[in-house]
């Protein structure tokens, strides 16, 4: 048996973390080429999304099974802590992970990567020579981040029923990323819409309703507004009156709330363009992501400001555009010189995307190395 952990804390899809979604998705995949695997988590055990769970505190694995950790930072503390005994008692474990995490900011980290695991899969390869030197002998090899859950783009209404260019964004406003969706917004031509989901957001001048609080932490259920440090953890009502008061009371902003991954397909698969704020270029060390699989298989043209992940999907599948980071006017008229795409286009796209960039396109890589662990 495979077991794939990604945290003990994920109970549920509906949250906007990457690792659980991974670790569905990687389940899925092993099973579907004939190689049983069992997702761990904090929830519930049993068949959930049609993938088989186990509890993390239940689980009795024996030393034949394999254990596939996805997290860094939860794989070091997997292999430091003596608590986690029925996960090391599997005598082959593998670990996957985004980025390196150097002495100087997490120390002992690495070391214990090194010591526990004896292979690693890391999902920036810019990282790779750096985590090598800290970890040999053990293998250290890139893979690209994969997806696996089935969509029928044929199937998706389309959301959009005013006319005009229909732009979407769904991600995390932190950082530059709320001041920017906040400029393209003051600088959208008349015929142009914005569609908003966001996981966390800045508070900007939002801050006195919740003081000391910095950042809003936006969920999918009916909770209370709850202080956690530096962070306010809101429900989808407040999330959404949040979201309307940071952007504006402009027609042309539409709300969604709070977004998990793998959601919004119709949004995703019919906008005019789904917008990606990237990052500055000295930060093109940073690792893909979920959001990044999202567009993948939504068959979405995507209009990336600043370097992404999404240059890589943008090349090898035609799929929009790219402009330098911080440079609204650039992505305004990058946006204007587009003309609608067919929705057959689309789907095209999109289903060679799944294919291409499909856990089952990465199974020959993972099963070479688990079968080589002696």
């Amino acid at each position: 048996m495979i077991y794939v952990y990604g945290s003990n804390f994920s109970l549920t899809y509906n949250r906007p973390h990457s690792e659980p979604i991974m670790q569905r998705d990687l389940v899925a995949a092993f099973n579907t080429i004939g190689r049983p695997a069992v997702a761990v988590w904090g929830g519930e055990s049993g068949i959930i999304e049609g993938v088989p769970h186990a509890h993390i505190h239940t689980l009795d694995p024996s030393p034949d099974d394999i254990l596939f950790m996805i997290h860094g930072l939860n794989g070091a503390l997997v292999a430091k802590n003596p608590g986690y005994a029925n996960l090391r008692q599997m005598r082959r474990r593998l670990l996957y992970t985004s980025v390196e995490f150097p002495e100087s900011s997490h120390p002992g980290v690495m070391s214990a990567w090194g010591q526990f695991y004896q292979h690693i899969f890391l999902e920036c390869a810019a990282h790779v020579p750096a985590i090598q030197s800290s970890v040999s002998p053990v293998p250290v090899e890139h893979c690209q981040l994969g997806c696996t859950l089935d969509v029928d783009l044929s199937s998706l209404p389309d959301p959009y029923l005013t006319d005009g260019k229909h732009l979407f964004f769904a991600g995390r406003l932190v950082g530059t990323s709320l001041d920017r969706l906040q400029r393209l917004i003051a600088a959208m031509p008349s015929d142009m819409h914005v569609w908003v989901a966001a996981s966390v957001t800045n508070l900007s001048s939002q801050s006195e309703r919740w003081p000391g609080c910095t950042v809003a932490v936006l969920e999918l259920d009916d909770r209370a507004p709850s202080v956690h440090g530096d962070q306010v953890w809101l429900g989808c009502a407040d999330s959404c009156d949040l979201l309307r008061s940071l952007l504006g009371a402009d027609p042309r902003i539409h709300v969604l709330g709070p977004m998990t991954y793998g959601s919004l397909w119709s949004y995703r698969h019919h906008a005019f363009a789904c917008i990606d704020f990237g990052f500055p270029p000295e930060w093109a060390r940073v690792a893909n992501n979920c959001k990044v699989l999202d567009l993948v298989r939504a068959g979405s043209r995507i209009a990336a400001e600043g370097w992404s992940p999404t240059h890589y999907l943008i090349d090898k599948y035609n799929a929009g555009g790219k402009v330098p980071y911080g440079d609204t006017a650039a992505l305004i008229r990058m946006l204007a010189s587009w003309q609608p795409e067919p929705v057959a286009v689309k789907q095209r796209r999109g289903t060679e995307a799944a294919i291409g960039e499909s856990w089952l396109a990465r199974m020959p890589m993972i099963l070479a190395a688990i079968d080589a662990i002696r």
